[in-house]
């Protein structure tokens, strides 16, 4: 196994509310149909699932019982600062969510992907998110995008719908003010 790899597996280990988004969301850009992004999308679920303390479904029967738990979680805790909004991240939470939902749209599954991008609605803070309108086209579009995420980059060119990863947006998303 490269370096790498054992090194991030050690980080999620070690802390797995943050390094489960960091090791999926670096190989959302891999192939939708690659083992590698299927297990980056697995990691998204596990996120959620550690940041809530509770089993997900993964077509997101159960999405309403994770945000009247996640939304209200204790900001007191380790686990706060990486599933929450916090100083540093100020909308982690619909960041997050609209990072999944990419995903998940990506992957095929848009009618989840809409579950989750609904999510990011209910953050307390999503009022004031400068990225609620890529949010909200999205959530429209997120049948016909399917095909665009999963579009192959022309060498130095952006794609017109970029995965998060892959977009102007991708830090900016969850830390900017």
């Amino acid at each position: 196994m490269p370096r790498c790899a054992t090194i991030m597996q050690q980080a999620v280990k070690d802390w797995p509310a943050f390094n489960l988004f960091t090791a999926g969301y670096v190989a959302s850009n891999q192939p939708a149909d690659s083992d590698g992004f299927k297990r980056a999308l697995e990691q998204q679920w596990q996120n959620l699932e550690v940041c809530a303390h509770t089993t997900l479904d993964r077509h997101g029967a159960n999405l309403d019982h994770f945000a009247s738990v996640m939304f209200k979680a204790s900001k007191d805790s380790r686990d706060a600062r990486a599933c929450l909004n916090s100083p540093s991240a100020p909308h982690n939470e619909e960041g997050f969510l609209l990072n999944m939902g990419d995903m998940l749209t990506k992957s095929g599954d848009w009618q989840t992907a809409q579950k989750v991008y609904a999510l990011a609605r209910r953050s307390p803070d999503y009022a004031s998110w400068p990225y609620r309108d890529v949010l909200e086209q999205r959530t429209r579009d997120a049948q016909a995008n399917v095909a665009a995420l999963r579009e192959a980059p022309t060498p130095g060119q952006k794609p017109a719908t970029p995965i998060m990863l892959s977009s102007n947006y991708s830090c900016v998303a969850c830390h900017q003010h």
